[in-house]
């Protein structure tokens, strides 16, 4: 009991340490700011939801209505965000728990003892805190923070596969399913986390079906159909082509942009590249004596390819080892073989497995009690470290990070109080900045690299309609100088904000042509 208190108390610390000292940039990404800049849109200024074109996984469940309650709720984005993090972070941890006492209840085919319960627990709250603090060193673990990050796949992935393998009423068997069906629809990366594993594992399993009734886990005998195709596979099966056919639906109706790829041979080339520098990495930690920062991707990756050895080896013991054994495999590979691997960004879709690779290895460990205690003394010291290496008082920091406003929004602000400004005109990842966190309201918008025309690429076609009476200001970073006076024409005027400069453009009659010809084509 006392060291799943002591656990317990360190995952908070820690939760608290790792949300304080975030990254501002993280919560400033584009791909981020994109479900508060569609709530901010649809919901306060009377944007047509239809007229909207969606990133490739419009993450419309679960995503978009928690990020429009807390956005609606707190009426700012930052901390909007900022409680989405803690919210996600606390889920995270029930339904990581919950999954580790399922594996270990069929490991061992019998309920785990309340200290078993509490120890599996301790493992997890100890080893998701390692994780909050590594992530100041490796940003992709920063996704168990964010929203539009393909986050919530991996949750729901978590809280399934226990699920479905107990007895339930049918009632409850619908919410699952619908659960499932609509969060493949947004996000169909949970098809490949979730459903393709799943379902592999289960046929694996052959003439053997893992079931628990009232917690007890035993195995049954099944027909020769039911062997090679159990009842969970068959709910999984099902839910995936309905999710698939309904994201198939929305997308005959809704402007969905199709995911970037890059051909497979570049893709590894390039995901060769950032594994030569991760463990180039190590090699510069050591020969600095261990004081450089610690080389965390590296070591994942360690961790990684050993699970995937381990689960390999351990694949026929239970139905949920197999499970995570075809779940390391696709979730490693797939990104590179199907080219979706085009930087060290798209590690984002390899993440879940990366997080997940530890906890597996103390589970093949049996999540020992000995060193659980020297687990709590280790997470212990390196709080303290933490909190002493601090380059700010933690409470300035913490409040510091609510009132976060990206540079280009405050330069937006101070200029519209000189001079009156209708429009901004930025490049696409500072266009979300600017509208989401202006406290003047003033529209920003972004425009195609080459042409500078209006760009329907996450965003509102209605924007690029619209008349801008009045001076239009134009962030040069990202669109070139002389491209802009080449299309835009000579600037009225310009200042300096930060690295860029914006040019300012009074009356101007080529601006409007241009932000409405990709769409006057259309018509």
């Amino acid at each position: 009991m006392l060291q799943y208190v002591f656990s317990l108390i360190l995952f908070f610390v820690s939760l608290f340490f790792s949300i304080t000292f975030s990254p501002e940039e993280i919560y400033l990404n584009s791909d981020i700011l994109y479900l508060p800049t569609l709530a901010l849109d649809v919901f306060a200024d009377g944007g047509d939801f239809f007229s909207w074109s969606f990133t490739p996984s419009p993450y419309f469940f679960p995503d978009f209505p928690i990020v429009s309650f807390l956005f609606l709720i707190f009426k700012n984005a930052q901390k909007a965000l900022v409680c989405f993090a803690f919210l996600q972070t606390i889920v995270f941890v029930v339904l990581m728990e919950r999954f580790w006492i399922f594996a270990r209840e069929e490991k061992k085919s019998k309920p785990l003892s309340v200290k078993e319960t509490r120890r599996v627990k301790s493992w997890v709250l100890l080893l998701i805190s390692f994780l909050l603090l590594a992530a100041k060193n490796f940003q992709t673990l920063y996704i168990l923070f964010l929203p539009s990050i393909h986050t919530s796949a991996f949750l729901v992935t978590l809280y399934v596969w226990p699920v479905i393998h107990k007895t339930f009423q049918k009632r409850k068997v619908w919410i699952v399913s619908l659960w499932i069906v609509f969060t493949v629809a947004s996000d169909r990366i949970l098809f490949v986390e979730l459903i393709v594993p799943g379902i592999l594992a289960g046929l694996l399993r052959l003439g053997r079906s893992t079931s628990r009734i009232a917690g007890l886990v035993h195995s049954t005998s099944r027909s020769r159909v039911a062997n090679f195709f159990p009842v969970s596979s068959k709910i999984l099966s099902a839910c995936g082509i309905v999710g698939l056919i309904l994201h198939a639906i929305l997308k005959s109706f809704l402007f969905i942009e199709k995911p970037g790829k890059i051909p497979v041979h570049l893709s590894l080339i390039q995901a060769a590249k950032d594994g030569a520098r991760f463990f180039t990495e190590v090699q510069d930690w050591v020969l600095s004596g261990l004081k450089e920062h610690v080389p965390v991707p590296a070591i994942l990756i360690l961790i990684l390819i050993t699970a995937l050895i381990f689960s390999l080896g351990r694949i026929r013991k239970t139905k949920s080892t197999a499970f995570l054994f075809f779940f390391f495999a696709i979730l490693t590979f797939a990104p590179i073989l199907t080219g979706s691997y085009i930087d060290e960004y798209s590690l984002r879709y390899t993440s879940p497995a990366l997080i997940l690779a530890p906890f597996f290895l103390v589970f093949v460990a049996g999540f020992p009690k000995r060193t659980l205690t020297l687990a709590i003394f280790l997470l212990f010291l390196l709080l303290l470290f933490v909190g002493q290496k601090t380059p700010e008082n933690v409470e300035n920091a913490f409040f510091r990070l609510f009132r976060t406003i990206p540079q280009e929004a405050r330069c937006v602000d101070e200029i519209s109080q000189k001079t009156p400004i209708s429009l901004v005109i930025s490049d696409f990842w500072t266009a979300k900045r600017i509208r989401v966190f202006s406290k003047k309201k003033i529209p920003s918008i972004h425009v195609a690299y080459r042409t500078l025309e209006g760009s329907h690429t996450i965003s509102n076609r209605e924007w690029y309609l619209k008349n801008y009476p009045g001076t239009v200001a134009v962030f040069t970073r990202g669109l070139g100088e002389d491209r802009i006076v080449e299309m835009y024409g000579t600037p009225s005027g310009t200042t300096r904000c930060g690295e860029s400069n914006i040019y300012f453009y009074e009356n101007s009659r080529k601006i409007p042509e241009k932000l409405r010809k990709p769409f006057q084509k259309t018509k």
